[in-house]
């Protein structure tokens, strides 16, 4: 096992050689950052160096991934921003003058704000923005089965909603 101290050399002679393996990896503007972050990763598997090995290759390791890890991230966050870009554009659509939304767009939005919080931001977090059950409980600190039973609860709750208005507007 390295020492905390033997760390600190060692990354401060291979910093500027990681900084070029993170640079090719993720572009030149990310490249410090993600050194960074891959200390802070290594430092906590300082216990996973074996003395045989390579300091700058382990680090190399942890950096790449590091950066696949960012770049990962950077494009589900893009993807989430697109979508909710696209919803601004649309709710703006509809508040436009001589614009008004459907009666359907109206029941919907109404039977959606009555369900319980937690229901109703499961049910957009998975429905609107994409994301996982797993990203919804990490999200709201909830087990992944909760919020897998939120979605399954407020979606059976819209359609009895919607059931129930159509049925009352045709009678």
């Amino acid at each position: 096992m390295i020492t905390v101290e033997r760390f600190a050399v060692l990354y401060q002679q291979a910093f500027g050689w990681l900084c070029l393996v993170a640079a090719a990896h993720a572009g030149r503007t990310d490249a410090d950052d993600i050194v960074q972050q891959a200390a802070i990763v290594a430092m906590k598997r300082l216990g996973d160096f074996r003395a045989e090995t390579s300091f700058r290759a382990w680090m190399a390791a942890i950096v790449r991934n590091t950066a696949k890890n960012q770049a990962r991230s950077n494009r589900r966050r893009k993807k989430r921003e697109r979508k909710v870009a696209s919803h601004q554009r649309i709710d703006q659509q509809e508040t436009l003058p001589g614009s008004t939304p459907s009666a359907m767009d109206t029941k919907l939005r109404d039977a959606v704000n009555g369900l319980e919080d937690s229901q109703r931001s499961c049910l957009l977090m998975r429905s609107a923005y994409g994301l996982s059950y797993a990203e919804i409980g990490a999200a709201l600190d909830l087990p992944e089965a909760t919020a897998r039973s939120h979605v399954f609860r407020a979606r059976k709750q819209l359609l009895e909603k919607v059931r129930v208005e159509s049925l009352e507007a045709s009678v």
